[in-house]
């Protein structure tokens, strides 16, 4: 989904996007301008932001950074699938509560048409018109 964000600073086309992955975690793939402007990327000139991964200190490729919410930070295409492979996806009220407040944060600022709630420790996953068509519940 292609949106236009604007800033008192910039103003970017935002691509950023839901990623499901097999343990449910919330997690939004972004590029490098996107990290840039959530202050997980460091932009070097207009054209070029650059962005670590939180996990292996590699720079992650541009289109191919990975916010996960319940760390409330980004990794690469590798980290992300190892992380998501080989990590437990915890159900107790406060680690979903984290997770979901920031998931909601990063949404609102990026402009993101997706809104979690928690519902008997399940994360449920809608659009923020909360149209019945795009209601998604994440299993645990």
């Amino acid at each position: 989904m292609v949106r236009e964000n604007s800033n008192l600073f910039n103003t970017f086309t935002i691509m950023a996007e839901i990623y499901k992955n097999k343990n449910n975690f919330l997690v939004i793939k972004l590029n490098d301008k996107e990290a840039a402007e959530l202050n997980f990327g460091i932009e070097v000139t207009a054209l070029h932001n650059i962005c670590l991964c939180g996990t292996c200190n590699n720079e992650c490729s541009s289109e191919d950074i990975y916010y996960i919410a319940c760390l409330n930070e980004v990794m690469c295409k590798d980290c992300i699938n190892d992380f998501v492979n080989n990590s437990t996806h915890y159900d107790d009220i406060e680690s979903l509560e984290y997770e979901v407040e920031h998931f909601n944060f990063i949404t609102d600022r990026l402009g993101i048409n997706a809104h979690a709630i928690i519902s008997s420790n399940d994360i449920i996953l809608y659009n923020k018109d909360k149209t019945k068509e795009h209601f998604k519940h994440y299993d645990k």
